[in-house]
């Protein structure tokens, strides 16, 4: 269902034109450049020829214009108004041919790649958050206060230790700052390279053949061919559209209704016209997809969850310390604690509190992680990605592409009443006129197309640009017949495109040698077989067709990965529910699920529709409330239930509940609409929703997921709509939990370390531990109820923890000084201090296998007798 179109105004000089369009239906464009005048043209007539002149001073007048950074004017862009056979001749584009490889070359060298402007890098807002974000401010605010009890407060002898501690605390806050300008530097080139992995890729036509090629090599002139949920590399002037082409210009235009594609110009404004696809604009589908996900992550909202607690806990022990000191030792000991070296307790008692690592670890576990998954072909679009996915208890998985390969083949047809085998089909359909007519419709009404790039490989290992149903229909009609050489001979006169509403398509095209068109359906067949009255017989006979006959009715497999059911066991076990979405018939999709381990339960006790339907007025006469979450309905754990897209339409909240309870579910006949509803349903539950897919389909629900994970080979509006990317198979997903869960652990541990221990250096073991032995043995957290900090956290790391550091730190400290001859009540007020810095740094080891959550006891770690042994070597040599 291709067609053609002239690309319109290059992105190089309209890169400030906003995001993406997405066409609602295939076709063709034509890219045209603004410098127009260097490109050969026709002769022309008279008022031609005023009229290009006329145009050439608007030209000059724009180019005026664009003197100025980020200047376009509109108005003097006139390829939408441009008939499709004066941009031809305008850009010297072969109808036929189209551009040759010398032209692109050659425009290319003048025109540069196909690359929008970078955006701004905002270095001076990044400087200021890596500064003063999170705890950075009260860094540099304690720092101040430092500096000020040095001097002036501390005159007329002010202690050097004060100002020490003022450039430690200096040092601190850019040596935070510094790492986290590093971890973010080094998590963008992750990110970067994470980016140029994803296809970025169109189709166009050079040199009469099509060609698959990076988006950045588009060149003025280039003729595409775009299809369903392919991104626009630049802006496009259309030169044929399919008849159900509908265009969202709501961006640019506040028009709410979408607008019919159009050849013919019907605005003279630029911005109105329907005849020009913008890469600023969207369709339907896309945008849908556009608008950013609300609210924080849940990462962030636990990371500032737990800053406002030590916030809290500090700013309440230094008004204890204040209410002290004013009430008590001010009052008892004046001369004790002057106002300086007030200040230097309460910036201590700040500092102690404060994680500096915190940024540094949070950062660094999950860039870590990140790229650990890169390795196992799973790609985080965001590093806060990563440990959503460890809290996911559902995930929705699309079929097509994702638990199958998206690879199909013709294995079998059925002409009449004669079920003839594929590999039969193209030994005998000399004499079978059947066998003819079934090749002859599938060449035709088909918009897959053999890649010029292999066009001397056997049928079967031919490249075909298409979706896979029409590949697979092509590779059996190519077998029979040359496919191209016959549809040379049919001039396409109405095309519907097949969508995922209707599910069929038509072609109705006329044969040069023939004077009646032919009029060619084909779609799902509970959706056409109910229309058919005939059928084409081995002889090419009409018969009329009984309700047991079928017309032509092509077998096809798609080959599902054999890693799926092991995947499905692996995430059951792992507490996770896998539901199937897909758009396929409700007994294809069963028969996948079963295959795939999805549904375990057999046909005749799955439940269905039925079974969550109840009659409300005799409840309500029976004197009955019910209530989804305490109801007794006999759901056992394992059943399975199967409902099709128009089953959902009808189903309210208690149904819904009800519906949650099933651990085996498929969703088929789905729209995106009934899938985007199933995600915001089960969201509303309290689920963490992981949502799988490639197709255009399923982007609206992808980017509605707590987590979108779109498959490699998608469409290029499920990668962007999509938080992370399978660049393997169905089966990455499994590292993709097991990490995303180590990462939250190992975030758990850290901070429970830095909380009592507070150090830069010893966080490392920690965010970088062994992986648990149960991590995918345990069931998921629950995002909305589980902290990653809370009070069993903070107990367990300033009441054990930080108990066990300091009193072990000071009895040793005082056992050191009293073996000394420097007794305990010698110190009592003594206005010093005392460390022993080798054993607080063995205790703080002791502390990083002390934290939670940790299968292996602490006492059985190699190294814990270790640091045990290095303590006690040292003191006893004293």
């Amino acid at each position: 269902m291709e067609k053609a179109a002239i690309e319109a105004t290059d992105e190089r000089k309209l890169s400030g034109s906003s995001d993406l369009e997405r066409m609602a239906s295939p076709r063709g464009c034509i890219n045209y450049a603004d410098d127009v005048e260097q490109l050969p043209r026709r002769r022309t007539s008279k008022d031609e020829r005023k009229r290009s002149a006329d145009k050439a001073a608007k030209h000059e007048e724009a180019k005026k214009l664009k003197a100025k950074p980020g200047a376009i004017d509109f108005g003097g862009l006139d390829n939408h108004t441009a008939n499709p056979d004066e941009l031809f001749n305008r850009f010297d584009t072969d109808r036929t041919l189209r551009l040759r490889s010398a032209q692109v070359a050659d425009l290319i060298k003048t025109v540069g790649r196909n690359m929008p402007t970078a955006p701004p890098s905002r270095w001076f807002r990044k400087t200021i958050r890596y500064l003063y974000g999170g705890f950075g401010s009260i860094l540099f605010v304690a720092a101040i206060l430092v500096f000020v009890a040095w001097k002036p407060l501390g005159e007329p002898d002010p202690a050097v230790a004060n100002l020490a501690l003022a450039i430690v605390l200096v040092i601190v806050w850019l040596a935070q700052a510094f790492f986290s300008f590093y971890q973010d530097f080094s998590s963008s080139r992750v990110m970067d390279s994470i980016s140029g992995m994803l296809p970025d890729e169109c189709i166009v036509l050079r040199d009469g053949t099509q060609q698959r090629i990076d988006g950045r090599d588009v060149v003025p002139g280039d003729m595409l061919r775009i299809t369903l949920g392919n991104k626009l590399p630049a802006d496009v002037r259309f030169v044929e559209v399919s008849s159900d082409a509908r265009f969202d210009r709501s961006i640019l235009t506040g028009e709410t209704l979408p607008l019919l594609g159009s050849v013919d110009s019907a605005d003279d404004n630029y911005l109105e016209t329907a005849c020009i696809g913008m890469a600023g604009t969207h369709c339907v589908i896309a945008k849908l997809t556009s608008a950013p996900k609300q609210g924080r992550t849940p990462l962030q909202k636990e990371i500032y969850y737990f800053i406002a607690i030590i916030v809290t806990l500090m700013l309440t022990f230094i008004v204890v310390v204040c209410a002290v000191w004013a009430g008590w030792l001010r009052q008892e000991h004046p001369d004790w604690i002057p106002v300086a070296d007030l200040i230097v307790d309460c910036v201590s008692v700040a500092v102690a509190f404060i994680s500096e690592g915190l940024p540094i670890a949070v950062t660094a576990s999950l860039t870590i992680t990140a790229n650990i998954m890169r390795q196992n072909k799973v790609l985080c679009k965001s590093l806060n990605t990563v440990e959503t996915l460890g809290a996911v208890n559902v995930i929705c998985s699309d079929k097509t592409g994702t638990l199958t390969r998206n690879i199909m083949a013709v294995t079998e047809v059925l002409v009449g009443k004669e079920p003839i085998a594929a590999k039969q089909a193209a030994d005998i359909h000399d004499e079978h006129m059947g066998l003819q007519k079934l090749a002859d419709c599938a060449a035709v009404c088909n918009d897959a197309e053999f890649d010029a790039s292999t066009a001397n490989a056997a049928v079967a290992d031919r490249k075909v640009n298409g979706d896979a149903t029409d590949s697979a229909i092509l590779r059996f009609a190519e077998a029979m017949k040359p496919v191209t050489e016959f549809r040379a001979s049919f001039k396409s006169l109405i095309k519907v495109a097949f969508n995922s509403k209707n599910k069929f398509a038509i072609n109705v095209a006329q044969k040069t040698s023939e004077v009646k068109p032919w009029l060619i359906i084909k779609g799902a067949p509970d959706i056409l077989l109910p229309r058919c009255g005939s059928y084409i017989t081995k002889d090419g006979h009409v018969e009329r067709l009984e309700e047991s006959d079928r017309q032509a009715l092509e077998m096809q497999k798609d080959f599902w990965s054999s890693q799926d059911p092991e995947v499905v066991r692996t995430l059951r076990g792992a507490g996770i529910r896998v539901f199937m979405v897909t758009g396929d018939f409700k007994l294809t999709a069963a028969a996948i699920a079963a295959e795939c381990g999805i549904i375990t339960q057999s046909p005749q006790h799955t439940h269905g529709i039925a079974n969550l339907t109840f009659d409300d007025d005799y409840l309500k006469s029976a004197g009955v409330v019910y209530d989804p979450k305490v109801s007794t309905d006999d759901i056992p754990a394992t059943q399975s239930i199967v409902l099709s897209g128009g089953d959902l339409e009808g189903l309210d909240d208690n149904q819904w509940d009800k519906l949650c309870k099933y651990d085996e579910i498929v969703f088929a006949r789905t729209t995106p609409e009934h899938k985007l509803r199933i995600v915001k349903e089960l969201q509303k539950r309290d689920l963490t929703i992981g949502m799988t897919g490639d197709g255009v389909n399923d982007a609206p629900s992808l980017k509605a997921a707590d987590v979108g994970i779109a498959m490699g080979g998608g469409s290029d509006v499920a990668l962007e709509a999509a938080d992370m990317v399978l660049l393997d198979s169905f089966a990455a997903i499994v590292e993709a939990v097991r990490y995303g869960r180590v990462v939250y652990d190992n975030l758990k541990k850290t901070i429970c370390y830095l909380l009592p221990a507070g150090s830069f250096s010893q966080f490392w073991p920690v965010i970088t531990n062994k992986l648990e032995a149960d991590v995918l043995l345990r069931p998921p957290r629950n995002a909305r109820k589980d902290r990653l900090v809370d009070w069993k956290l903070i107990l367990h790391a300033y009441g054990v923890i930080g108990v066990i550091e300091s009193v072990s730190s000071f009895a040793m400290a005082y056992w050191y000084a009293q073996r000394h001859s420097l007794y305990f009540s010698d110190l009592w007020f003594l206005p010093m201090a005392f460390g022993a810095g080798i054993l607080l740094n063995s205790f703080s080891f002791f502390a990083i296998l002390n934290v939670p959550p940790v299968s292996t006891p602490q006492f059985a770690h190699p190294f814990f007798l270790s640091f045990i042994y290095l303590v006690i070597a040292h003191f006893s040599q004293k």
